[in-house]
This record gives C-alpha cells, structure tokens and sequence, in this order.
C-alpha cells in the first residue's frame, strides 16, 4: 500500500472485481477516496475497511488493524452495544458485554480482555473500584472509563489509579476509536521485546503522571522522563498558548539539557521552525542530517545545530495542546522510527496528563468562585 492510500488496482484485487468497478464504488459515493496531487484516486486504509464490511466482503488480515485484541464493555445494554458497533466499525476487534459486576468477573476470566471499557455507575458497580481491582490483579491490561457527569474527585482518583483514558458521555464516534488505537499502539510497543527497556520506562512514570496536579511539575517530570529514556543532548516541551493577536502561538514551558533554561517563555509561531511545522501538519518529525538538505524544510528556519531529532505533537482528542521536542547534538547516535513511534506512544499519555490537569485547575477555579459567590449571598442575608 502506498502511504497515501490503497490504489484503485490494489482494491480491485482485493475485492475481486474491475478496476472500472471500484471507479463506479467512488463515483456514487459508496467508497470514499481522495485525490493525489497527480489526479489519482488513493482510499485509506480506514475507509477500505469501513466499504468492506458495510457491503460483507472479506476484510483481508493484512487490513486489520491490531485484529487480535479484545475488549470488555461493561454497560447497560443501549450503550454495550452501540460501544460495539463502533469498534466493530472500526476494526476486527474481539468484543464481549456485561451489563454488571458478575457478568464482568465472568467474562473476564473466560475471554481475557487486554481493554475493558466501563460505565462508571451500573447497578451494583463502583468504575473505581473495578479499576483498583484489575490494576491490582492484571496491570497489563487497560482501562477507559466512562461516565455522565464525573465530579473532580472521581476524574482525578480515575487518573491516579492508572484509568487509560476517562471519556465523558456523549462522545464522538472518531475520538473514541482514536482513543482505543492508541491504547493498543502502546500495548503493541510493551509487546516488543526490542523496545521494552525504554518503554517501561516510558510506561512506569505514564503511571506517575497520572496523579500529579500540578502543571510545572508535570511538564518538569516529562522532560527529565524523556531525557533519562531516550538519552538524547535536549528535551522541550512546548504548549499551545493565545498570543496578544489572537492567533495560537507555541511557548516553550520546560527544558532540560543542551537546551538553555533562558528559552523557557519563548514562543514561536505555528509552521515556524520544525516544531512549529510538526504542530502544523500535526504529526510527528524525525530528523537525521542537516535539515538544509531535506526538501521537507526548504521554508523552515533552524534553530540549532542538530544532528539527529524528533518534534512529536501533543494530542488530546483530535485537539492539539503542543508538542514534545528531542535532539542529538553530538556523537555517533541517530534516532530512528522506532524511536518516534516509542516517543508518539508515550506523548499521547503526556497530552492525556497535561490536558487533565488543566481540566482539574479550571474546575477547581470554577469551584470556588462558586463558593466565593454563595458565601457572598449568605452574607448578604444574614
């Protein structure tokens, strides 16, 4: 497959059938494609698996994304099985329901989850608790919860327990299936016995993170993580910010390394700079030699001398918050893609932690100007 899509040949052989079929499938809009710069028609992987199934042709397992992981919902009914017609969709997942506790421990012992998805109130179930206990038995396996309306208490005790993600009802169909992905793309990585040593970890202080409430020293604790696994001259992170015109700017929070303490509140603008242009395209950058001789950065001004580096984006939902930088310097080492895949898995855990924190100060503000304003009316009525 081409990066750019499967080619009207390639699903023509897939499906058995013409090219000048699967030309008809995109012309009445049954099968959803784009077009190259060069005028040809190129269908992603996505929408290939989403025509197949609609119409019961045989998904090949070369187009199955991670077909051997299964997953556990505990919901009600309703919601079970619209969660899994979602991820059937999707992909060929293996998915089973339970609808309470009983079932869920039942359902567990026999289909070994590696995700259960979970409402966090059902009758005669505790999310939490059910967390807790999966954690402490299997915690290999991960957990999303879900729920209506989460008080803060619960959203932060979810995430201080190791709750992979915690999705508030109703979500959209695109966020959770990106969701799921992304909890399969690490389980993937922890399965590879060649990049365990520098995703444990990665993975270890993930857990760590999840319970810190404070932003500096979250970002702090992301940068020397990264430094320590990675072992690279420099890391930054950079978030997102609002700049006095208006437009999205990224400023840099923490540094650790070659990179100097002095830049820490400098901002550069969205497409300036490789980590500008990782925001703008919103998706990793790898970088090996000088960028004067990559036609990618013809426009792209550099910052420092680096010989080797990565410019990951930090993503949360499909919204883009920042983006994590690492460089080589000096020495004979290079990054390579299974360097920016690692770094890819564990930024999307660090924009979860970032993105939750930030949630939980503007709660907790809300909170007690809430207070602040009912104490103020009781007063006024005393």
């Amino acid at each position: 497959m081409d990066k750019k899509g499967f080619t009207t040949y390639q699903i023509s052989k897939i499906c058995d059938v013409y090219i000048s079929t699967v030309i008809d499938w995109i012309e009445a809009g049954k099968l959803k494609a784009h077009r190259t710069p060069g005028g040809h028609r190129r269908v992603s992987r996505e929408d290939l698996v989403v025509f197949l199934k609609k119409y019961n042709i045989p998904v090949p397992r070369e187009l199955e994304e991670y077909p051997d992981k299964k997953i556990l919902i505990v919901d009600d009914d309703l919601e079970a099985v619209k969660l899994m017609k979602m991820l059937q969709s999707s992909s060929n997942y293996h998915v089973r329901c339970a609808e309470n506790r009983i079932q869920a421990e039942k359902v567990f012992s026999e289909f070994n989850p590696d995700l259960v998805i979970s409402e966090i109130n059902l009758p005669g179930l505790d999310g939490i608790e059910l967390l807790k206990s999966l954690k402490a038995k299997h915690p290999n396996v991960e957990v999303i919860l879900l729920a209506n309306s989460p008080s803060i208490k619960t959203v932060v005790e979810a995430m201080r327990l190791g709750s992979y993600d915690y999705l508030v009802k109703p979500f959209e169909k695109e966020n959770f299936i990106s969701i799921v992905k992304g909890c399969f793309e690490r389980q993937s990585l922890i399965e590879e016995p060649t990049k365990l040593k520098g995703l444990n970890a990665l993975y270890e202080v993930s857990k760590a993170m999840s319970s810190m409430m404070d932003l500096n020293n979250l970002l702090d604790m992301i940068t020397k993580l990264v430094y320590e696994a990675l072992d690279p001259d420099g890391v930054s992170i950079m978030l997102l910010v609002d700049s006095k015109y208006g437009a999205q700017e990224l400023e840099i929070k923490s540094v650790v390394g070659s990179f100097k303490n002095d830049i820490v509140g400098k901002r550069i603008k969205i497409g300036e700079r490789i980590a500008g242009l990782a925001a703008k395209l919103n998706e990793p950058i790898l970088i090996n030699g000088s960028i004067e001789e990559d036609k990618r950065f013809e426009d792209i001004q550099k910052f420092e001398d680096t010989k080797s580096g990565m410019s990951v984006p930090l993503v949360v939902k499909n919204k883009l918050i920042g983006v994590i930088n690492v460089r080589i310097v000096e020495g004979d080492d290079v990054y390579n893609e299974d360097d920016l895949k690692l770094l890819t898995v564990f930024a999307s855990d660090a924009a979860i932690a970032i993105e939750n924190v930030k949630i939980v100060i503007q709660l907790t503000k809300h909170t007690e100007e809430l207070e602040r304003l009912l104490k103020e009316s009781r007063d006024l009525h005393l």
